[in-house]
């Protein structure tokens, strides 16, 4: 896949190829260094009775579902949940704001309403348009993800599915989307719709591909989203994968950090000049005996390199929920 960055024309909406690449290896190279002064710092420090945040929209009070965590990185919105044990927290009450390609996540949740897939198919197929082609050339002049196709190629559900949700590729979210024969507003009102019954009350889809800064959310709703595409077992397996491949193009790396490594099996990530560096991660450790999916969601991530900030910030506070209910559930 080429270079996708273009000349300085106008300010990019969505991180090139390399851009992302090169931020995903910044944030492993320093992932161990921050993880360990989180630790250090979190141990020295003693459980706050009270707290509050600066984010980037509002200062508030922490709800006391929060207070659990003890270190919760600073000025980075974000939130978790344990759906085992209907446990949850939040650092965050601010408005809703930008989540990038974060909205592939409902993207996928609503293709597999429409278009269910078993752990073992390939689903339908979709044969690319030369509309589809140009498609590619408009998302790469935003600098936006994508992968190279051409008119007459077949492309089936599941690798539309995994290009979208492994490398983040706009074009096969919009390629799902005619695959499943839906008009483009009503398979994203389909999402509004989606979010609602999920109780994502802050939250707002304007696109399938997350170019759109009118792809607004919370944490706490990104983490509910996140527990709904895990429902769907070949989601959940195409989100824990690290590279994929299509037609012989490949393989196409992962942009969400720290996915295969640290104990994290996914899910998605996203950055753009409105969002910052998004990510939503999951770990699945064993406590008392069963196991237990952890998720955690971080919002606006900034700074260099922002989609590693944000995966650093969201392991901490992983690893900080799994100690704690480990703790419980010694102490019962």
């Amino acid at each position: 896949m080429r270079d996708h960055r273009r000349p300085q024309r106008r300010r990019s909406t969505q991180r090139s190829t390399l851009t992302k690449a090169l931020a995903f290896i910044a944030g492993l190279i320093v992932v161990t260094v921050i993880l360990r002064s989180i630790t250090h710092s979190a141990g020295a420090s003693s459980s706050p009775s009270s707290s509050t945040v600066t984010s980037t929209t509002t200062s508030t009070t922490l709800p006391p579902s929060a207070l659990a965590i003890s270190h919760w990185p600073l000025h980075l919105p974000a939130a978790y949940g344990v759906p085992r044990l209907d446990n949850a927290g939040t650092n965050y009450t601010g408005r809703a704001m930008p989540i990038a390609s974060l909205a592939k996540i409902m993207t996928a949740v609503v293709i597999e309403q429409h278009l269910p897939l078993g752990m073992n198919s390939d689903g339908p197929v979709w044969t690319v348009t030369p509309q589809d082609v140009a498609t590619v050339a408009n998302q790469n002049d935003q600098d936006g993800i994508t992968i190279g196709v051409t008119a007459g190629e077949q492309i089936s559900e599941r690798s539309l599915l995994e290009g979208m949700l492994v490398h983040s590729a706009n074009n096969f979210a919009d390629m799902l989307t005619e695959l499943a024969h839906i008009p483009m507003g009503a398979f994203i009102a389909d999402m509004n719709s989606e979010a609602t019954t999920l109780g994502m009350d802050h939250t707002h889809y304007a696109d399938t591909n997350g170019l759109s800064a009118g792809d607004v959310s919370t944490p706490t709703d990104q983490v509910l989203a996140a527990e709904k595409l895990e429902t769907y077992p070949l989601l959940a397996h195409l989100v824990s994968e690290t590279s994929m491949s299509v037609n012989g193009q490949g393989p196409f790396q992962s942009f969400t950090p720290l996915v295969g490594t640290h104990g994290v099996v996914g899910i998605k990530s996203g950055a753009t000049n409105a969002a910052g560096g998004c990510d939503v991660l999951m770990i699945d450790p064993v406590i008392d005996g069963q196991a237990t999916p952890i998720i955690v969601a971080v919002l606006h991530a900034t700074g260099w390199p922002d989609l590693g900030i944000a995966g650093n910030a969201a392991i901490s506070i992983a690893h900080q929920v799994a100690a704690q209910e480990q703790m419980t559930a010694s102490n019962s």
